[in-house]
């Protein structure tokens, strides 16, 4: 399992597909997340637009409208600037049986009228900021905020995970993708000699390796790690600062392996974790590394 983990997150941090489709999807959450609002209040009725109907009393509530059209009294907000005449939204008037003045309706999505100008639609009553119109109707059904609410708390508990997958990759990645595992660590069978966890430093722009098979060659000055695999990439310790015993999760099980705090052949600080296919081995290891210290 921790081995698997480990495993996610190296894949992961590797992928740049993946971390885009991660900031996206909690982009996406955030956006679902501001769209919620407060249901306290909140009027998602539909009521009948008649002769009895409020105006002022009625301010953003949603009708259900039957009239009909005046296409011929439509009027177009216009802006003087300067020389300049900016045109802004236009609206026709509407009668409704039993009112005495016909109401004005955005000039948005309204349905095809009848061979009568006859319509039917759900609108909002709207207050506008033109002088010549007070009030007008919108076309469009009242959102349901309650689906929505819904929709945003499932974002934020998706946002929450994401937050906390981050930070578990970072913690992941801290360790160089080698998590401790419980127990004792064994010899296995198939496993490399040696394998290495973590960076391979500004001469291989700064990859990183999991459980990288590696051949250990050591001389009076350096112990080097070289790869066993088709890619040729060294790690060289000079002195080792600090060399901590432990088991570590791999694909072989649990394994003997040291993490360690090191400095390379240019004096540069770094850290890694080798595993061993024995603890003899990463004994005697440990104890070469002590006497380097």
């Amino acid at each position: 399992m921790l081995n698997a983990i480990s495993d996610f997150y190296f894949r992961a941090h590797r992928s740049r597909i993946f971390t885009v489709f991660m900031i996206l999807l909690l982009m996406g959450c955030i956006a679902l997340m501001a769209a919620a609002q407060p249901e306290v209040g909140l009027d998602l009725r539909v009521y009948e637009f008649n002769e009895k109907t409020s105006i002022t009393a009625s301010m953003d509530r949603y009708f259900d409208v039957q009239g009909r059209l005046m296409p011929e009294g439509r009027y177009q907000t216009a802006r003087n600037i300067g020389p300049l005449q900016l045109t802004g939204s236009r609206y026709i008037p509407i009668e409704v049986a039993g009112r005495d003045e016909p109401i004005f309706v955005l000039d948005e999505n309204i349905p095809m009228p009848n061979a009568d100008g006859q319509v039917s639609f759900v609108g909002q009553l709207i207050a506008a900021g033109d002088p010549a119109i007070n009030y007008f109707l919108e076309v469009g059904r009242p959102t349901d905020m309650p689906l929505i609410n819904r929709i945003a708390r499932v974002a934020l508990i998706v946002a929450c995970l994401l937050v906390l997958g981050l930070l578990v990759g970072w913690l992941v990645r801290r360790t160089n993708y080698a998590l401790a595992a419980g127990g004792s660590a064994h010899a296995a069978s198939g496993a490399p000699e040696w394998m290495w966890f973590g960076s391979l430093g500004a001469r291989f722009q700064n990859a990183y390796v999991r459980q990288g098979a590696v051949r250990l060659n050591a001389t009076s000055q350096n112990l080097t790690f070289e790869s066993t695999q088709n890619e040729p990439w060294a790690v060289v310790v000079h002195l080792a600062q600090m060399a901590t015993p432990l088991s570590i999760a791999t694909r072989y099980g649990p394994l003997p392996a040291i993490r360690m705090v090191f400095e390379d052949e240019r004096g540069l600080i770094r850290k890694g974790v080798v595993a061993a296919s024995t603890a003899q081995a990463r004994d005697n290891l440990l104890q070469r590394l002590s006497t380097k210290n």
